[in-house]
């Protein structure tokens, strides 16, 4: 469970109130947030940088998606998602790239016996996956709060139709390091 909220988080959505330079960019992710919001799983897809599907199938990843949002044992919800810094664009030999990191505030209530029964593992779990000053419980309605802080690239090149497209970060991903080029992982730093 812990993988699928982390992947959940990674892929999910993106809240954009910052603006770039680039006004196509700023198009994209405001798009991007407003599918996000309404749970759009087959419209966000197109808006995931089409390499991951060589890691994992669109039918998969939809599945994935839908499954984790449609969970009769638990009930997930972005309440607020905020982008921070988004560093300048820059170009490489196949496209446009950049960084930005932005912030989740996600809610997870618990909804079924089972899983409310299992909250203290449940709860631990999340303290070490998202750090325990992230995660708070309110026991009166079996809901958990995690707050995080997650890196992504938006990408715009050859296999995007030139249309930005995005990627969350995560340093343990090795699908990340076969999709993306050496020369954007060296100079945004991504193990």
């Amino acid at each position: 469970m812990k993988n699928l909220i982390a992947f959940l988080i990674i892929f999910a959505s993106f809240n954009v109130q910052a603006q770039t330079k680039d006004d196509a960019l700023n198009k994209r992710l405001n798009e991007y947030l407003t599918y996000s919001k309404d749970l759009k799983v087959d419209v966000l897809l197109n808006y995931m940088y089409p390499k991951i599907f060589e890691i994992v199938t669109k039918v998969q990843l939809k599945k994935a998606l839908e499954a984790a949002y449609n969970n009769a044992d638990l009930k997930i919800s972005l309440d607020s998602i905020s982008i921070g810094t988004v560093l300048p664009i820059d170009t490489f030999a196949n496209g446009a790239f950049t960084k930005f990191d932005y912030n989740v505030k996600m809610i997870i209530t618990l909804v079924t016996k089972t899983y409310q029964e299992k909250k203290e593992g449940i709860f631990e779990n999340f303290k070490n996956k998202f750090g325990e000053e992230n995660v708070v419980f309110d026991t009166a309605t079996n809901t958990f709060y995690i707050y995080q802080t997650k890196e992504a690239l938006a990408i715009k090149d050859g296999f995007t139709k030139n249309l930005w497209t995005f990627l969350g970060i995560e340093e343990d991903s090795k699908a990340f390091s076969k999709i993306i080029p050496l020369a954007i992982k060296k100079k945004y730093e991504i193990n």
